[in-house]
């Protein structure tokens, strides 16, 4: 292996990283290792969610700056976002409250994705045509009809009514098929977003036991109807991904097909590593992560822990929220008390200006290079302060993710891989990307 390039996400400081050939070391001490053992991961990409507020948001842009948006995201020379979600109705990141039928539609017969047509289906067939790489797309529903529910209301939170699970499958088949008419292919749904959740916006309240019955029901409609779309449970915080997914698996069997999680309640990174060897062939998703604009971590590494962790403990797909939001954090709905969101791109529409935030620069870091199908390799830290993770794609480069989160100017580690080493200096709240090659 050789040193192809490196980069560094760290505000007046330069890499200091000899490209070219490793070095035989006997060192023991500041060493990081890159162990040729993978985790077997079959990683599906990196990306983000096309919300109707990020599809409105790309409508007022010039044709310019949607070309400039497009490859930022999708490009050759940006994230090269590969694997991302959609909202099934609305969310709270949506200009305000709809579903697909008309209220107290027994018979589904006014299903219309019309209103995706507006906003959200001209950005994402523009995204699938620029992009040179196939797009995987995943999508979540954030509250069933008002009139399927106990509560006759999409908001706060509430349960859907027992009699109406096929009913609902049905809906989310429509779904499906409506966006296939449209030649636009969805591989995964999640049953609910934030299974958990009382919100002020749209939202559903399930247990482990009652996503399991209805992911029963819509596996047999999606067989019926032909259609192969994966299903996944939970969808909320890393806190109870574990046994919420455990106890989904044991009463749906082969209808659910893995688990998705949020990183709203704290690390708990483990679970997914105990999660992947309780279940080693089910798939687990990081689906939405995002901050709000009046918490954004000025060191710019977030995200980068995040994402270096999930991969490790063996995510196999990572979905951040919105791609794009408008310098306030939106537009957005009953998000009391909540206020905007950051996202990599926020456009000006008065002043008709693209912002790239710094989360966009923390993903690059990580997006531009893994390429899908890669592995997570095994790697092991002198220190819990300096962490690593390392993906090998499938034409065999190496991409390798380092993060110093301590207060020390590390000027002499050691990456070691297979007995040879090479030396770099990583400073203070660094982020640095090695790519390796033959």
């Amino acid at each position: 292996m050789i040193v192809k390039d490196a980069y560094l996400l760290c505000k007046n400081k330069i890499s200091n990283v000899k490209l070219g050939e490793f070095e035989p070391s006997s060192r023991e001490y500041w060493a990081l290792n890159l162990y040729p053992v993978k985790q077997d991961t079959n990683w599906l990409g990196f990306g983000g969610s096309f919300t109707e507020s990020a599809g409105y948001n790309y409508s007022l842009m010039s044709e310019e700056n949607k070309k400039k948006a497009l490859e930022a995201l999708f490009g050759e020379s940006g994230l090269k976002y590969s694997f991302c979600r959609l909202c099934i109705g609305s969310s709270d990141f949506a200009i305000d409250e709809f579903c697909y039928v008309s209220e107290n539609d027994y018979s589904l017969e006014s299903f219309s994705i019309e209103r995706d047509k507006k906003y959200v289906i001209p950005f994402l067939k523009d995204a699938i045509a620029y992009a040179k790489h196939e797009l995987v797309l995943f999508a979540s529903p954030w509250s069933p009809p008002a009139f399927m529910k106990d509560t006759n209301c999409r908001f706060a939170g509430g349960k859907l009514k027992k009699e109406y699970y096929d009913l609902y499958a049905q809906y989310l088949v429509k779904f499906l098929k409506a966006y296939l008419a449209e030649g636009i292919k969805i591989s995964f749904i999640t049953l609910q977003n934030e299974a958990k959740a009382k919100t002020t916006w749209e939202s559903c309240q399930y247990t482990a036991e009652e996503e399991a019955e209805l992911a029963k029901i819509l596996h047999k409609h999606l067989q019926e109807n032909n259609l192969n779309v994966k299903i996944m449970c939970w969808d909320h915080n890393k806190e109870r991904l574990f046994e919420r997914a455990c106890n989904s698996y044991e009463s749906a069997g082969e209808c659910l097909d893995g688990a998705a999680f949020h990183w709203y309640s704290g690390d708990h990174y483990e679970a997914i590593s105990l999660l992947k060897k309780q279940y080693p062939n089910k798939k687990v998703i990081l689906s939405e992560f995002c901050r709000s604009l009046r918490s954004i971590d000025k060191t710019a590494t977030a995200y980068t822990k995040e994402m270096l962790y999930t991969i490790k403990h063996g995510v196999q797909g990572i979905c951040e929220w919105n791609l794009i939001l408008n310098k306030e954090g939106g537009p957005y709905h009953n998000r009391i008390k909540h206020g905007g969101c950051d996202a990599p791109i926020r456009f000006d529409a008065k002043a008709n200006k693209i912002k790239f935030s710094e989360i966009y620069n923390e993903a690059w870091m990580f997006a531009h290079f893994v390429k899908p199908g890669a592995n997570a390799l095994y790697t092991s830290t002198f220190d819990e302060g300096v962490q690593i993770c390392a993906m090998q794609n499938l034409d065999g480069s190496i991409v390798v993710n380092l993060f110093n989160s301590t207060k020390v100017n590390y000027k002499s580690l050691h990456l070691r891989y297979n007995d040879n080493a090479l030396e770099f200096a990583l400073p203070s709240r660094a982020v640095l990307t090695i790519v390796l090659a033959e």
